[in-house]
This record gives structure tokens, sequence and C-alpha cells, in this order.
């Protein structure tokens, strides 16, 4: 007999834990009992037994065995054997190797961070975004703190392509950045990695605007506005009235 006909592992990778799954299409001839799942640590050289999967019935869909064992790929290998309700024993499946692990995204350290354009109110600061290891770049969470950084209190910036603008800092201040990436999980939540180190600047003392100074009171003395006033009067025939009137005006002008 050979139950293999229809019997192949489909695929086999690792699980969480460096567990693997072992998966094959379910033979569907009626007198089916069972599955014997062997495994391999020598690269083939050597088998042992490692299970026995019971037949599903009904067969519609692949059969899965997990194996909780942690596993090395590139050695791990295992075969399937079909067995039928008269302990007859098919030949064995093609051996599978156990697939490498996926990679696992690490996250980056925010090397160092670097503050310019200081002035009294705003800073620039610049950082080199981290790496996940797998060649893309995780989030980053930058704060500032007024004197010595407190993170739990710190303020947070908004960033764009490693570039924070800081406004509104009080002048003549000590100030404190420091910067952590993270990875929003599918699962929920955040994974994050190191702190990066503190920098600390200083703002720029506030500028004081001084306004300028009045523009000179001409002096006008008493003999001055009476000449003036006089000669105005005698230029336009003016009448005594206008005269005296504008007379009183220029004397209201005397500075000396």
């Amino acid at each position: 007999m050979n139950y293999l006909w229809f019997l192949f592992i489909a695929f086999l990778v690792p699980i969480p834990s460096y567990a693997s799954t072992v998966t094959w299409k379910c033979n569907t001839e009626s007198d089916m009992k069972q599955y014997i799942v062997e495994y391999t640590a020598d690269s083939g050289v050597t088998y042992k037994e490692q299970a026995n999967v019971p037949h599903p019935k009904p067969c519609v869909k692949s059969v899965v065995y997990t194996d909780t064992l942690p596993a090395t790929p590139g050695k791990e290998m295992y075969r399937v054997f079909a067995v039928n309700t008269s302990n007859e024993k098919s030949v064995a499946s093609v051996s599978a190797p156990l697939a490498p692990p996926p990679p696992v995204a690490s996250i980056g350290t925010i090397a160092a961070i670097t503050v310019t354009n200081i002035t009294d109110s705003t800073a620039t600061v610049s950082y080199q975004e981290p790496g996940d290891g797998l060649g893309g770049i995780v989030q980053s969470n930058i704060r500032y703190s007024l004197g010595a950084m407190a993170w739990g209190s710190a303020i947070n910036t908004t960033c764009f392509a490693g570039v924070c603008q800081l406004s509104g800092l009080p002048a003549d201040s000590i100030i404190s950045v420091m910067g952590i990436g993270y990875i929003t999980q599918a699962t929920g939540g955040s994974k994050f990695g190191a702190f990066s180190p503190i920098t600390t600047f200083k703002t720029a003392k506030a500028v004081v605007v001084v306004p300028p100074p009045p523009p000179p009171v001409p002096t006008i003395t008493l003999q001055q506005a009476l000449r003036e006033s006089i000669q105005t009067c005698l230029n336009k025939s003016m009448v005594l009235r206008s005269c005296l009137t504008l007379l009183n005006t220029a004397i209201g002008k005397v500075t000396e």
C-alpha cells in the first residue's frame, strides 16, 4: 500500500516560542486510522517518532501537528506516515525542513540629539531616526523639560524626518531634551527601545527693545514769540482782535 499518494507536507514553519507547526493534506481513503510524525535533528541521518495524530473525520481539511520542543532551523526535519485500521504503515512523506523563524524587528537607539538655531524662545532639535533592524524606520518620541529631564512630565514635540521645532521657550533658561524609538504592535500597545542620551542647552537672554528718544522740543523765548506775532499781524494787516489772539497763542508756546 502507499497512502502517501494523497499525503504531503504542505509547509513547516516556526511559531512563537520556537515551536514548529507541521501541516499535511488529509488522506481521503475510508480506512485511514492515524498519522505518525517523525523527527530528525541530524539532517535526516536518524529519525524518531514524535507523535501519533488521529485521522480527522470527516476528512475535509489539512491535518496539523504542533511540536512545542525548541528547534534549530536547518537541521531539524519532519516526515509523516499514514496508518490504516489494519495498522499498515505507508511509505514516508518527503522530509520537510524546518524553516528559519521570520526576522524580528529590533528597535535602535537615538544615538544623539543636536540643538541649533537657539533664540530666547525657540530652538531646532535634530536627530537620526532609529531603524528597526529590518531596513525600516521606527517611530520616535522626542520630549523636553525645563531644567533637569523628567520624562513623565516632559513636553512632547512635533517632529518630521528627524527635525523638531521648539517654540514658546522661556528666555535665559536651561532646557533638557531626550528621545526614544518605538514600534506600534499589531496586537496593541507599543514596544520601546532605549532612551537617547540627554542633551541640554540654554536659551538666549530676552532682547529688550529700547524705544528711540522723542525729538527735541524747539526752544522759544518770550521775545521771539512777541516779535514773530507782531510781524505776522503787520504782514497780514490783521485786525486788533485777531492780532491779540495770535499773540496769546504764541505766548503759550514759550519754553523759556
